[in-house]
């Protein structure tokens, strides 16, 4: 999830994006344009029975067996796209 940014800083992205000023309202209306798109909600506080998890042993635990997991994926995609390929 994004961090929120005051109107003031996504005017200035937006004239990074466009090279347009864009006016004080704006975001607003992009917002009501937009709304099935972007939705708005309060930023809340992470769970507590989540953070029990989150821990040094747990992630330590986690990061090898995912990079081991990401290799064989690729391992294995390619080696089934180049079956298909023959």
């Amino acid at each position: 999830m994004a961090a929120p940014l005051h109107p003031r800083d996504l005017r200035a992205r937006a004239y990074d994006i466009s090279g347009k000023h864009p006016g004080r309202n704006w975001h607003r209306r992009y917002l009501k344009r937009y709304k099935k798109t972007i939705k708005m909600a309060k930023p809340r506080h992470l769970d507590p029975k989540r953070a029990q998890n989150f821990n040094r042993t747990n992630v330590e635990g986690y990061l090898p067996t995912s990079a081991k997991m990401t290799l064989l994926r690729l391992l294995t995609r390619s080696r089934y796209q180049w079956r298909v390929q023959l």
